[in-house]
């Protein structure tokens, strides 16, 4: 599992990230990892034909910044906190 990849290599316990919290207790921590892994993938791929077409590239582009800027501020709160 890639939780324990991690905290053999670097020293943390990303186990609650990687299955979701509570999500991971409820369908299972493989279920949770692969859905947010898919997500990922997924969005990377819609934004991939979002920046090849001149219509949507700035949008996309708007889109993508957003979302690498709230990740920022979620694992910033999460490092303040002491989660990771």
């Amino acid at each position: 599992m890639i939780a324990d990849e991690f905290e053999y290599v670097y020293g943390t316990d990303m186990g609650p990230f990687f299955t979701g919290w509570f999500v991971g207790d409820l369908v299972g921590d493989t279920a949770t990892t692969t859905f947010m892994f898919q997500s990922a993938r997924t969005v990377a791929w819609v934004n991939n034909f979002g920046l090849q077409n001149p219509a949507t590239r700035d949008i996309t582009r708007a889109e993508m910044n957003l979302a690498v800027d709230a990740a920022s501020v979620v694992l910033d709160g999460l490092e303040a906190i002491g989660t990771v």
